[in-house]
């Protein structure tokens, strides 16, 4: 969502028409559904073992993807060490508070979480 498509206009063969949008998205076969691509999945969140639980960066890295998904968009890049605060879970994904305030998913494999007393 407000991610930019494309612009309005009447380029090319559409030079005579009122100015409009064409989205799609082809494949060697031709022309497919663009509607899979850009409808937003619902996401099933999975309990916590250790209610708000916070965590930190096991690795060099870690990019906070928009979704639960490595092919998801990057929102962020935060390192080793950092801190965050784990809202919730999907199978394999924290969904995370940064520091800065800003959310999203980081994968499982990058972050431990603290255990509380």
């Amino acid at each position: 969502m407000g991610d930019t498509l494309g612009y309005l206009g009447n380029t090319g063969n559409a030079i005579t028409t009122v100015p409009h949008l064409h989205f799609g998205i082809y494949t060697r076969k031709g022309a497919i559904d663009p509607l899979p691509f850009v409808r937003t999945r619902e996401r099933k969140e999975i309990k916590l073992t250790v209610p708000s639980a916070m965590g930190f960066i096991t690795s060099l890295k870690a990019n906070v993807r928009k979704e639960p998904n490595s092919k998801s968009l990057n929102l962020n890049t935060i390192k080793r060490q950092d801190t965050i605060k784990i809202m919730g879970r999907t199978v394999n994904w924290y969904h995370v508070a940064l520091s800065n305030g800003s959310k999203g998913f980081i994968h499982e494999s990058l972050i431990k979480q603290i255990e509380s007393d």
